[in-house]
């Protein structure tokens, strides 16, 4: 999304210049209560109810204000939850804050009036050398200081300027790899400045287009990727990931089970740090990153079946913090409902539900700025696009089975997986079958939203089910500016490379066996080429990250987990 830019002044300069909370708070998703943590009041919530949220939000200027006052003169040592509870009362968001989310280094950043970046979200993967970047305003301020820098502490700067708008296009051309930024907002009068914190972007290869594909989950800001994974039914372990001169190494944290679904949330809060979406049986929890740990906000409950089905899609409404897609599913398709965040977290449902569980984060279809998801059904055999924007989703297209109801399935999933042949439009795949074949059908997105898809044969229908199918972004494999995607199944792992017209029709590399998942974690060795952990079936067997390179994925292991606990299958946050 171009945003134009107003220079105020450059200034050739630098820079200069584990634990979780043992306690747990639900919040009820059908009558509307807000999330606490680390932000001020709840934005964008829909429908019906929920008073003390509306209050809340009727108010978030005043409650905001407060916060800032009394947190200026709050000691360090005193938590969130006491400037909370000294500021929200009691007809505030029913919600426990934890009480080990102090507002140190490695917490999230102390409560502050709206001000907070917007464009690109945290851990995104933009596909251009000189991106965009926007924030909030919050109001009464001579002019916003931008940096542009190669670490988190922005002591090596890459460019510093001026604007007195709040979007700014980076004038270097930046390298590619990790590369942070902030963003301060100079008051008048010499009364100093607030700080809308510091986040990272993946800058990828690909120069034309300034937009963003998938995120890559990093929960600690490090630049590394991390992941979080489960036997389904056990407890997740985190690993974070760093390297040193002894291999990839990093530290763990393991959150209690049971573990029905796991997603990466990308950025809820908009603090810098990526998220983590946990789905227990009937109900949703949600972990915030920091630089040691995840640390838990809450429970969202929705009754029976809440959770069956999860992913974290980006900003859908462009205010700067990510939302999310919950499934419900207690027999028969199920639903979904989109759940916008804010300052105060992830709120209540907003709009219509989904009428399928089967659905996933769609990038930017469009390239309107706003993230899209997609939903899929087999009966009837169906794709819908829903389109983000300031409400939230908007249905913008249904689109049946090409074939014509020709026999075979069409629905069994659908994902999102990123820009696959580098026009700045994130694209879609969606899985299905014929009578001897197992498909693949491939949507390019576009202006008006997604094309006719191209077919892709990924194998023989024989002792094979297309439900059993996942597939997911490979991130950029190869290393050239194009989304790849991995699809796995009981009849092993394919990736497809992206082409300029696509995905290529043959795979670049597979493998034998039967896989529960395979997806893109990004780049963990720093050879700029992505690569992807594969899951088998069996919990037995060890998961693997595989390292990419420019003929695809190299069979021997970048890095093995532990093996886990017998179980239906694994589970990633992605």
């Amino acid at each position: 999304m171009k945003v134009a830019l107003v220079l105020v002044a450059l200034l050739v300069a630098g820079c200069g210049c584990r634990r979780s909370s043992p306690g747990r708070a639900k919040l009820d998703a059908s009558p509307g209560v807000g999330m606490g943590g680390t932000g001020g009041a709840a934005t964008g919530s829909g429908g019906a109810g929920g008073a003390p949220l509306d209050a809340a939000i009727a108010t978030q200027g005043d409650t905001a204000a407060a916060i800032e006052d009394v947190a200026r003169d709050t000691p360090a040592a005193d938590t969130r939850a006491d400037v909370m509870a000294d500021t929200v009362g009691p007809d505030g968001p029913a919600i426990d804050v934890p009480p080990d989310l102090a507002t140190g280094p490695d917490g999230p950043p102390p409560l502050t009036p709206e001000f907070h970046l917007t464009l690109p979200l945290s851990s995104s993967v933009v596909t251009t050398r000189t991106p965009t970047v926007g924030w909030s305003d919050p109001g009464g301020t001579d002019y916003f200081v931008i940096d542009i820098c190669r670490d988190a502490a922005c002591n090596d700067s890459i460019e510093r300027n001026f604007s007195g708008l709040t979007s700014y296009t980076v004038m270097s051309t930046l390298p590619e790899g990790v590369v942070y930024w902030r963003v301060k907002a100079m008051l008048p009068r010499n009364l100093g400045m607030l700080t809308a914190g510091t986040a990272e972007m993946f800058v990828g290869p690909q120069t034309p287009h300034d937009t963003s594909m998938l995120a890559h989950p990093d929960f600690n800001r490090d630049g590394l990727p991390d992941v979080a994974l489960a036997a389904e039914g056990g407890d997740v372990t985190v690993r974070f990931f760093h390297a040193d001169g002894m291999g990839l190494r990093g530290s763990t944290q393991t959150l209690p089970g049971p573990a029905r679904a796991l997603a990466y949330g990308v950025d809820i809060n908009a603090d810098g740090f990526g998220d983590l979406l946990l789905a227990r049986p009937d109900a949703v929890e949600v972990y915030y990153g920091s630089a040691t740990s995840l640390i838990w906000v809450g429970t969202l409950t929705g009754g029976a079946g809440f959770g069956a089905a999860l992913a974290g899609v980006g900003d859908v409404n462009g205010d700067g913090f990510a939302d999310a897609v919950i499934g419900t599913q207690a027999g028969g398709a199920g639903t979904a409902s989109l759940y916008l965040s804010g300052r105060m977290g992830l709120a209540r449902p907003t709009g219509a539900p989904l009428p399928s569980a089967r659905f996933g984060a769609a990038a930017d279809v469009n390239a309107d700025g706003y993230a899209d998801v997609v939903a899929c059904s087999t009966a009837p055999a169906r794709l819908a696009l829903y389109t983000g924007g300031t409400a939230g989703l908007v249905a913008a297209a249904t689109l049946d089975d090409p074939r014509g109801g020709a026999g075979g399935s069409f629905g069994d999933s659908c994902q999102g997986v990123g820009d696959v042949n580098g026009d700045g439009f994130g694209d879609v795949v969606v899985i299905g079958s014929s009578a001897t074949q197992l498909l693949a059908f491939v949507y390019l997105g576009g202006e008006k939203g997604l094309g006719a898809p191209s077919t892709l044969v990924l194998r023989s229908a024989a002792s094979q089910d297309a439900r059993a199918l996942q597939v997911a972004s490979a991130g950029d494999v190869d290393h050239d500016g194009r989304g790849d995607v991995v699809v796995a199944g009981n009849g092993g792992v394919q990736l497809f490379l992206g082409t300029a017209s696509g995905l290529a029709t043959s795979p670049a590399t597979t493998l034998g066996g039967d896989y529960r998942l395979a997806a893109g974690i990004g780049d963990l060795n720093g050879d700029r080429h992505g690569d992807v952990l594969v899951a088998p079936r069996d919990c037995a067997e060890p998961v693997r990250i595989l390292p990419g390179g420019a003929m695809g994925l190299t069979p021997t292991s970048l890095f093995t987990f532990p093996a886990m606990a017998g179980c239906p299958g694994p589970l990633l946050a992605r």
